[in-house]
């Protein structure tokens, strides 16, 4: 596998899975970070998006079909301003066991304006969902 890919596939895991011995990453997790730490996860979410588009990486269709759902959720974000939504989602002390790469999509939809009530239900779901024993 090649550096592109493996450094894609790295990046990748940082939004879908949490390393065993740390732990879940999710609100209580994200609340014990200092701001740098919180800051370099959110820029990782970023180059990791950025490192998935080059050559190589994955197949050109794989590729398009992600970079047009991605690119206009993302074009108008700035990482503190989803460092900041995300801190602002885990305040409220129900959604500490929503993993971050759940919130991260909260956060994101919320800065783009999507309405008050489909947020409330996103969160609604994510909470539920983060509260089944696995």
């Amino acid at each position: 596998m090649g550096y592109m890919k493996r450094t894609a596939l790295i990046l990748f895991s940082v939004l879908t899975t949490a390393a065993a011995d740390e732990g879940s990453r999710d609100g209580n997790w994200w609340n014990s970070l200092p701001a740098s730490q919180r800051n370099a996860y959110v820029l990782g979410i970023f180059d990791g998006i950025q490192a998935t588009g080059q050559p190589g990486v994955i197949d050109k269709a794989t590729y398009d079909a992600m970079n047009s759902r991605l690119k206009p959720r993302l074009s108008r974000v700035m990482s503190d301003q989803l460092g900041d939504g995300m801190t602002a989602f885990y305040k409220d002390f129900r959604n500490r066991l929503v993993p971050t790469c759940r919130a991260i999509w909260i956060a994101v939809d919320a800065i783009n304006g999507i309405p008050g009530e489909q947020i409330a239900l996103e969160t609604e779901q994510a909470r539920r969902a983060a509260s089944v024993p696995k």
